[in-house]
């Protein structure tokens, strides 16, 4: 070989020559050996290990000349495509790389090689996605800010929306994007929505682009509040339909929260109507699965808006699916404006399975007349909440309703009546009588045991309970118990 012959790529990779390698890949005179260094540089396994943070911001710094400058287009390209792959890489020297591939990035823009340019912001809005650490101060926003107009001006509209994704500055956007077609605003947001949604909704909120609004619709599924929020700054009543379109027949409230709460937040009395009518369709379509859960969540937030959206939508002709819904949400609103009207419309269907809980959730003592009238009427778990919910109030009627409960001896009623009691004693406004006769059930409460032997409890002295015997001398209290 000549002295002053091309490297011996193979050579220098059995040595480790790094320093070696590294001018290599200068090499004027032979294109081939600049490719060949770069790859060993950057392939080779046995020289990858040896690797250090010098080594790395070396070959990172060698990688974005090659892609700067290099005669060869096609070398240039590789070179970028391996400074993207270092940049990928986990590892500790990735600042060092990142900030190699912004340097190119900004030489691309300010030499005007675009496509280049395109691939290296596509890697940054990758690296970002990763959470990867960019290097502070590097100018980069500015020749992003004036790369952008060139690219919409060139129809490079996917692009556009990369840059604008690795920008990141929704006011910056918007103010370039503004002059621009309607079509060619729609289309970059649209791509936009791919790369970063919320970065998407803030832009065509700050642009006040109406226009955009069916595009922010068909994103609230992701449930994302900047989404949302770009709705509501755009005043979107006009899209209620849609979203309602868009929640599905099928499916839980707290999966859809974010659309459900635009609805609610953008809704009026009208948008009750639409709801109800949702509700009657699942009713005829499927009435013994039918699953409401969304609408009473719409309807509820509607209400907690404007509790007269929900009460002015009774009438005597509602069916029984959209007037169960419509109680249940009023129940939820929990404002005790609306006790009234509640209590007039649970007396149409007193026996609703559902009301023990509504009137338990809202524990207001108009309702205790209406327990003590309709309890009977209701069986298991409906009249366990009721007692439960009888518990909560003060009202004369309470206490001897509780005991007729607890003589009447079904275990679980039995055991909800104790603890009603319970709370009925704690009760500051309780009377004296009332006292006494809650006393006097408990020391029945003490006589009464399985075996039907009286029985001195020897636990704690503070509970009297009903004992359930295991045995002649020990025993575990099973029954329901009264802390007084």
């Amino acid at each position: 070989m000549p002295l002053f012959g091309p490297p011996d790529i193979q050579k220098l990779v059995k040595k480790s020559d790094i320093p070696g390698l590294l001018k290599a890949a200068s090499y004027r005179n032979d294109p081939a050996v600049r490719l060949q260094a770069i790859e060993a540089l950057t392939k080779d396994k046995k020289f990858t290990t040896l690797r250090t943070q010098s080594h790395a911001q070396q070959i990172a710094a060698m990688l974005a000349e090659r892609a700067k400058y290099d005669p060869d287009p096609g070398i240039s390209s590789v070179a970028l495509q391996k400074l993207i792959k270092m940049c990928r890489e986990a590892g500790k020297y990735s600042a060092l790389e990142i900030g190699e591939l912004i340097g190119f990035l900004i030489h691309a823009i300010q030499n005007k090689r675009d496509v280049l340019a395109g691939v290296a912001t596509a890697a940054l809005v990758h690296l970002s996605r990763l959470d990867r650490k960019f290097p502070e101060n590097s100018g980069l926003e500015k020749y992003l800010a004036a790369w952008l107009p060139r690219q919409i001006s060139q129809g490079m509209l996917q692009d556009a929306a990369q840059t604008a994704a690795l920008l990141g500055k929704s006011n910056e956007i918007a103010t370039i994007l503004k002059p621009c077609p309607q079509t060619t605003r729609l289309e970059i947001l649209a791509h936009l929505f791919k790369e970063e949604a919320g970065l998407a909704a803030r832009v065509a909120s700050n642009i006040r682009n109406r226009e955009a609004i069916p595009l922010l619709v068909d994103h609230l599924y992701l449930n994302n509040p900047q989404v949302a929020s770009a709705l509501l700054a755009l005043d979107a009543r006009e899209s209620i339909p849609q979203m309602l379109q868009s929640l599905p027949v099928v499916g839980e409230a707290k999966d859809f929260s974010v659309m459900i709460d635009v609805i609610a937040r953008l809704g009026d009395a009208s948008t009750v109507d639409l709801i109800l009518a949702r509700v009657n369709q699942k009713a005829k379509s499927d009435p013994q699965k039918s699953n409401f859960n969304i609408e009473v969540s719409l309807l509820t937030g509607l209400g907690k808006r404007d509790s007269s959206y929900l009460t002015s939508a009774f009438r005597d002709d509602l069916p029984p699916s959209e007037w169960e819904v419509l109680l249940q949400s009023l129940g939820r609103v929990a404002d005790k404006e609306t006790v009234p009207v509640i209590l007039a419309q649970a007396s149409c269907n007193p026996s609703a399975a559902f009301l023990p809980l509504l009137i338990l959730n809202l524990k207001d003592n108009r309702f205790a007349p209406f327990l003590a009238d309709h309890l009977a009427g209701w069986e298991g778990q409906a009249r366990e909440q009721a007692i439960r919910a009888l518990g909560e109030l003060s009202d004369p009627v309470v206490v001897p309703i509780l005991i007729d409960q607890i003589n009447q001896n079904n275990n679980d009623l039995t055991k909800a009546a104790t603890k009603a009691l319970e709370r009925q004693y704690q009760n500051k406004s309780i009377s004296y009588l009332d006292k006494q006769l809650i006393l006097k059930t408990v020391y029945l409460l003490s006589q009464r045991h399985t075996d039907n032997t009286v029985h001195l409890d020897e636990g704690d002295k503070r509970w009297v309970s009903d004992c359930s015997h295991t045995d002649g001398s020990t025993h575990t209290d099973l029954g329901p118990q009264i802390k007084i």
